[in-house]
């Protein structure tokens, strides 16, 4: 099939990505809404490794174009940042509101088995030390000063999952935005159980 010796077959490998790559380049914008695009779905390393392989095959065959090049280093030059999720700056103070639902056993103070709501309870978390991934602080889970615990997490690989724990319970969540992070709270004691969720912001 002409002077480069290609096949039909060769498309999947060769004529594909190229097709992707002259999309991409054809415009500026469109290079930077490829790369959020990608980022968002965790694909940059295709869209890489398909770049990369491009152009070395178009180098194999020595139809090496100038502009074609400058667009292959343009594209991984925007993509590779992309693929190194950042890692949040968790150190702070942070202020939430929580909706929260509890079971008290039948105790000598509670003599009577029951679900309570709490919801809208403000929550105050303090960030004070931040190691990689890994951070402490501590919360104030009813406002009170006197209700303050200390809070251990970590960071999952993707930057974004986080797992706590305070001194009667444990928390999850995801980290929204840098300035915004999603909770859930989640206790269980001889006296009963408790469960929560809500957002924090940065203050």
């Amino acid at each position: 099939m002409g002077p480069g010796g290609y096949e039909f077959g060769d498309y999947w490998y060769m004529g594909l990505p190229l097709s992707i790559i002259v999309t991409a380049v054809a415009n500026s914008l469109d290079i930077i809404v490829l790369a959020v695009v990608l980022k968002k779905l965790k694909l940059q390393y295709v869209v890489v490794l398909s770049v990369a392989f491009a152009g070395l095959f178009d180098c194999m065959h020595e139809v090496v174009d100038m502009n074609k090049i400058i667009a292959l280093v343009l594209l991984v030059a925007i993509c590779i940042p992309a693929m190194a999720a950042e890692l949040p700056d968790l150190t702070g103070n942070w202020s939430g509101v929580m909706d929260n639902l509890g079971y008290d056993k039948n105790t000598a103070w509670l003599p009577n088995e029951t679900v309570s709501y709490w919801p809208g309870e403000e929550v105050s978390l303090n960030i004070t030390e931040q190691n990689g991934r890994s951070f402490s602080g501590t919360i104030i889970p009813s406002g009170s000063p006197l209700s303050v615990e200390v809070v251990l997490g970590v960071l999952s690989v993707d930057n974004e999952s986080i797992t706590m724990v305070d001194e009667n319970g444990y928390l999850w969540g995801r980290v929204i935005s840098p300035t915004e992070i999603e909770l859930n709270y989640q206790e269980v004691c001889i006296e009963g159980m408790a469960v929560g969720s809500g957002v924090f912001k940065k203050v």
